[in-house]
Parts: C-alpha cells; sequence; structure tokens
C-alpha cells in the first residue's frame, strides 16, 4: 500500500499529538493510533497494528531517556518480559488468523472480519478501563504518595516491588501474558492497561507506576515489531512519518506528566480512554450500516 506526501504529513502531525499523550500518560499511544489509521486513513487493520508497534518503539525509547530511570526500577519489567514474549507470540497468531478469514458477510453487510475483531475488543477494553479509572479516581482514599491495592493473586513465591508490599510473581507472569497478548492482537504497547493495573491492583505509587510502565512498553514493542515484520505488517514510510512526529511529542509530554497530580492524573486517562472508546463504536456502527 502506498501513501502520498500529503498522507504522511497529516500522519505526522498526527503522531505528534498522540505522541504527547503517550509521554505524558506513559502509555504508548496504539490504542488511539490504531483506530485513527483505519478510520481516517483506511489503512487495514493488520497493517496499522504492525506499524504502531513499531512506532511505540521509538516513543518508549525517548520516553525513556526523558524519564532517566535508574536500574533498580527494572526488576518488575524483567519479571514479566517472559508472560510478554509468549503472548506476543499468541496475539500476532491470532491477528494473522482473522486476517485470513478475509470478508464475511452479518445480517446483508459485508465486513473485514479483522477490522471488526480489532474495533470491537478495543471498544469493549477501553470502555471496561474507562470507567474502572473514573469510579476509583474518585476514591478519597487514595494518595498520591501509595497506590491502594484492591486485588491480586495471593499465589507464592512472592516478590517486593515499590512500597506496595509482597506481590505474587505468578500473577505478574499472568499479567505480561495478557499484556503481550493485546499487543500481539490489537497492536496496543499494555501501557493502556499497565498504569490502572500497576496502580490500583499491584499498588504502586502513580509515578512509579508509570515509569515501570514506559519500560514494559519498551519491552513488548520490541517483541511486538519483530514478530509483525516478520508477518509483512510493517510500512517503514509510515512508520518513519509517525516516529518524526511522534518522538517530538512524547518527548514534550514527558516532561509535563512529571507535574501532573495523581488523582487528576487518573481522571484525565479514564477521559481518554472513554473518548477513544466512542470513536470505535461510531466506526462499528458505521461498518455495520453501510452498504456492501
Amino acid at each position: 500500500m502506498s501513501f502520498s506526501i500529503w498522507d504522511l504529513a497529516i500522519v505526522t502531525t498526527a503522531a505528534a499529538a498522540i505522541g504527547g499523550v503517550s509521554g505524558f500518560f506513559g502509555v504508548g499511544g496504539a490504542f488511539l493510533l490504531v483506530p485513527v489509521l483505519n478510520i481516517a486513513l483506511g489503512i487495514p487493520v493488520e497493517l496499522a497494528v504492525g506499524v504502531c508497534a513499531c512506532q511505540i518503539l521509538g516513543l518508549a525509547t525517548t520516553s525513556i531517556l526523558a524519564r532517566r530511570i535508574d536500574i533498580s526500577q527494572l526488576k518488575l519489567p524483567l519479571i514479566l518480559s517472559g508472560g510478554l514474549f509468549c503472548g506476543v507470540l499468541a496475539g500476532a497468531r491470532g491477528l494473522h488468523w482473522a486476517d485470513s478469514l478475509g470478508r464475511a458477510t452479518w445480517w446483508g453487510r459485508d465486513f473485514e472480519v479483522s477490522a471488526a475483531l480489532v474495533l470491537s475488543l478495543y471498544c469493549l477494553l477501553l470502555t471496561s478501563l474507562g470507567f474502572l479509572c473514573l469510579k476509583l479516581s474518585r476514591r478519597t482514599d487514595l494518595s498520591s504518595r501509595t497506590g491502594d491495592r484492591v486485588f491480586w493473586l495471593s499465589i507464592p513465591p512472592y516478590t517486593e516491588i515499590d512500597e506496595s508490599g509482597p506481590v505474587s510473581i505468578v500473577g505478574l507472569t499472568w499479567l505480561g501474558l495478557v499484556i503481550g497478548g493485546l499487543s500481539g492482537l490489537l497492536g496496543i504497547s499494555g501501557g493502556l492497561i499497565l498504569l490502572p493495573t500497576l496502580t490500583y491492583l499491584v499498588g504502586m505509587r502513580t509515578h512509579e507506576a508509570v515509569v515501570a510502565s514506559l519500560v514494559i512498553v519498551w519491552i513488548t514493542t520490541a517483541q511486538a515489531t519483530a514478530v509483525h515484520a516478520w508477518n509483512g505488517n510493517v510500512d517503514l514510510a509510515l512508520a518513519a512519518a509517525l516516529l518524526l512526529g511522534g518522538t517530538f511529542g512524547a518527548r514534550i509530554g514527558s516532561e509535563i506528566g512529571l507535574r501532573a497530580r495523581g488523582a487528576q492524573f487518573r481522571r484525565w486517562f479514564a477521559y481518554l480512554l472513554l473518548l477513544t472508546a466512542a470513536l470505535c463504536a461510531s466506526r462499528l456502527v458505521w461498518m455495520f450500516r453501510a452498504d456492501a
């Protein structure tokens, strides 16, 4: 698929704005990019997923350099790395399977199976996480110093993460598997669910959770980029345009994010999730209403 200079200019501008969001919240930004590329430019969803994984790798690298991460903050990402890799492989295989199905007909409407699957999962995931974050952000017992562990597995062995107390290594491994699967299937880096998970389930402080999220995003997208490139779902021209705009935006957003308050930070993140879910839902409605 070829792109004009005008198309690449639009992509670069959008990537700069989304890159700022990425650095601010400590997420990869693919949950915004994949719907935008598919809806606004009509890029096939499997290509959008692969290119976004490649682009987010650059954003994560820039954000990590801006945060000046200490070696002691690598413990959690390294524990998750094995589960991340297995999940990426499984998710990418699922996307390849959906793409191989081609098009299908439902209620007399012809649609692309992979696009419908990915956008439906985005809508469900973003809506659930958005309302959860919005609900928990209104709790008065959540401080900016420490998180509040709502629920976590009590399966040994355990490890100490931040000041949150003992955390199950088995639970962290399963978390890595889920995050990797979402990355391989949806193109998201995992930061989308990492921030609320590390804050509310593991009990980490907000800014410490952002740092850990960025490192895990880097590991996940490095793996996902390699897998999707192997499957032919990475376009270098499109990835370069995304990186050009996204890198500058990520650096600025990361610096601003360091000054955000915890409760306010979580509330803004919830609104962003719900807004993106509405975008995906509108695309699905149009997809099934449009004439074949």
